[in-house]
């Protein structure tokens, strides 16, 4: 297959994202704008914004990716028109829209989320956002196809390539199959294919779209580098990216280039049947039980990385038989309630958020129970110890990497490709948490959770180890 020369840069970026909206949406239809916060920025703020203005949208979505250099995400299916208090504004942070609702003497609810926190108990108001409960109706299938490359990075031009010919490919099949013709879109890193559909938003069809996305994964993954489809595109309020909007997803480098998404090929008007989403979607081989502990009612969560560590987590939970209710959102964390293991030694019902397992914003795993006689399981080490500690099963394989000290596992499976050394004498925290940044810098966190050190500590580490990377330069450099 030959590729025309992708240029980065198209002048007219207001015209690629006004198209870009045309391909999804219809006059008056009520769009959310949002671009995720990014956990690993201090003080950087989710912005969220409903609007039924597409010339509107589309100028916020350019100035917003144009000057704020970020990349932006809309809600695929529209919203139904309910407490958004559509008014084509983008709000940069939950602190702007509170300002807003009490200058103008408005209640802060329902156009803000009331919760409490866990540990403190106190009540915060953040900006509320698109659930699969404020969909009108299902517009389209994403088949989001992941090039696969390293977190943090853009894709090469290689694996980019990859996950075109795999679209061409998985819309040749769906053609095939009597399909509508199918719109597709450069997503930056890879392509999107967008499947015109005309559903109601049930859990029924949640589950349908879920094995269909699974199916077409099973169908096409291996066959392309290391491209494939992402199964978790399947929630009804999922957001996608702006297309005609630049992708900032990490540093712009030769081999792996920033670039700018684009509508490729529109869809046609004709929906696919549900009949024929229904008959792909059952040639799904399924792994025994897969199904068992799928909760509808869990809160969407948009961060793919994110998303993959609590599925981990709920599989640990399964594995241990510990029960647990709906993951919800608390901030930029992602919460789990569930049942203390050692609730037997319990005097008195603490409620729902008693005990909770937790996926941070960083990606690090944590427990707390807040029950006075459980005072090992008020960390994510202490809990790991004392089910793994109580069960006659196999010790559940994370796919970590062992962490050693002095050539001593002290946390991490039993089987492992790449440890991660730590070989000097009595550490610090900080010491310990310096060596991970040296040895594997990209998943630090899993790292301080295992050797239980806090996310204040990383921090310090990162900024004492940038200290003395400045102070090497400086004293390289300041002879010339």
């Amino acid at each position: 297959m030959e590729y025309a020369p992708y240029n980065i840069f198209i002048m007219d970026n207001l015209t690629e994202i006004r198209k870009g909206l045309d391909l999804l949406f219809e006059p008056g239809d009520v769009v959310e704008l949002r671009v995720p916060r990014k956990h690993e920025v201090e003080y950087s703020s989710t912005t969220s914004g409903f609007f039924d203005d597409l010339d509107r949208l589309a100028e916020a979505i350019e100035y917003i990716n144009t000057k704020k250099k970020q990349t932006v995400y809309v809600t695929m299916n529209p919203v139904k028109r309910d407490w958004q208090g559509v008014n084509n504004q983008a709000y940069i942070g939950s602190a702007t829209l509170r300002e807003e609702l009490q200058l103008s003497q408005q209640p802060l609810e329902p156009r803000m989320k009331k919760s409490i926190a866990w540990e403190s108990g106190k009540t915060h108001y953040s900006m509320r956002m698109s659930e699969d409960e404020d969909i009108s109706l299902r517009r389209w299938i994403l088949i989001d196809i992941d090039a696969g490359q390293p977190a943090g990075t853009n894709s090469s031009d290689q694996e980019h390539r990859d996950t075109l010919d795999m679209a061409m490919e998985i819309r040749a099949y769906l053609t095939s199959r009597g399909f509508p013709k199918t719109a597709l879109t450069n997503s930056g890193n890879g392509h999107h294919i967008y499947v015109r559909i005309d559903l109601l938003n049930t859990t029924e069809n949640l589950l349908l779209v879920k094995r269909f996305l699974k199916s077409i994964n099973q169908n096409f993954r291996g066959q392309f580098g290391t491209a494939m489809v992402d199964e978790g595109m399947f929630n009804a309020a999922r957001i996608t990216k702006a297309a005609g909007t630049h992708v900032y997803k990490g540093p712009h480098t030769e081999d792996r280039p920033n670039r700018q998404s684009k509508v490729l090929h529109f869809a046609s008007k004709t929906s696919a049947t549900e009949s024929q989403i229904t008959e792909i979607a059952n040639e799904y081989i399924s792994i025994a039980g897969e199904f068992d502990h799928f909760n509808p009612n869990d809160e969407v969560i948009d961060d793919k990385e994110i998303r993959e560590k609590v599925d981990k987590l709920k599989s640990y939970l399964d594995y241990y038989d510990v029960d647990y209710q709906s993951i919800r959102q608390n901030g930029d964390d992602v919460i789990i309630p569930c049942t203390c293991p050692n609730a037997s030694e319990h005097t008195m019902d603490g409620g729902e958020l008693e005990a909770v397992a937790m996926v941070a914003a960083t990606g690090a795993y944590s427990f707390r129970c807040q029950h006075a006689h459980c005072s090992d399981l008020h960390n994510w080490r202490g809990f790991r110890n004392f089910v793994e500690s109580r069960s006659t099963k196999p010790i559940f394989v994370w796919d970590e990497r062992i962490l050693l000290l002095n050539g001593k596992q002290i946390a991490g499976p039993k089987q492992s490709q790449q440890p991660i050394l730590i070989e000097q004498g009595k550490l610090t925290k900080t010491e310990k948490i310096i060596q991970v940044l040296k040895t594997d810098p990209d998943n630090v966190y899993e790292g301080a959770a295992l050797l239980g050190v806090s996310e204040r500590t990383v921090r310090r580490a990162k900024r004492e180890q940038d200290s003395i990377k400045f102070t090497q330069l400086m004293s390289v450099t300041r002879y010339f």
